[in-house]
């Protein structure tokens, strides 16, 4: 069983931690944040389907295309965890998801967390009256673009799918986040 109270970057399974905590709900089983590992599981709850995919089997993709068309689709905030020191943070983004690579551009605590610990997670979610559609929650590291032509370009198509003008938000900083594993519940036969 993982050590929930353990947060250094050094296990998988406490990333996973970080977006579960009031976001997505308490794993049901280690299986879905274990590396190396690919399920294909249902719930048991009508209209419920979850699947997980880690990164360590080469002939899988990271993001499976269901996930990835959910995270393309329209602009919804990520919770994005971090964690330095034992002490996980949790805060919204916006974000736009491309080929495996999800970009936020970002400022504060969550930029300096990512500096002294690249692992992160997200979490997205669409929701309709407080009931959940689907849910994707993705772990992986980050790298800091240290490039003020790389950020405004990417704060550019951020603010773009958020209504946002192309300026708004100068003062953050580009992160983009390589995606290692990805797991994703629709709660809705439609969606599928």
């Amino acid at each position: 069983m993982a050590d929930w109270n353990r947060c250094d970057g050094r296990d998988e399974r406490v990333a996973a931690a970080v977006t579960d905590v009031g976001f997505v709900g308490l794993a049901r089983n280690e299986a879905d944040y274990f590396p190396g590992r690919l399920a294909s599981r249902g719930s048991g709850q009508a209209g419920l389907t979850l699947f997980s995919v880690a990164v360590d089997d080469p002939t899988v993709s990271t993001v499976p295309p269901e996930a990835e068309r959910l995270l393309e689709r329209e602009p919804l905030m990520a919770h994005l965890g971090t964690c330095v020191e034992g002490r996980p943070h949790v805060a919204p983004v916006w974000y736009r998801y491309a080929d495996g690579v999800v970009e936020i551009v970002t400022t504060g605590r969550k930029l300096a967390n990512i500096r002294q610990n690249p692992r992160v997670s997200l979490s997205i979610q669409k929701d309709m009256a407080g009931q959940a559609r689907w849910m994707v929650s993705l772990l992986g590291t980050a790298t800091v673009i240290d490039d003020e032509d790389e950020t405004a370009a990417a704060r550019r198509r951020i603010n773009e799918k958020y209504g946002a003008g192309p300026d708004a938000y100068a003062e953050n900083t580009l992160v983009r986040v390589e995606v290692g594993s990805a797991t994703y519940r629709t709660y809705d036969d439609e969606i599928e």
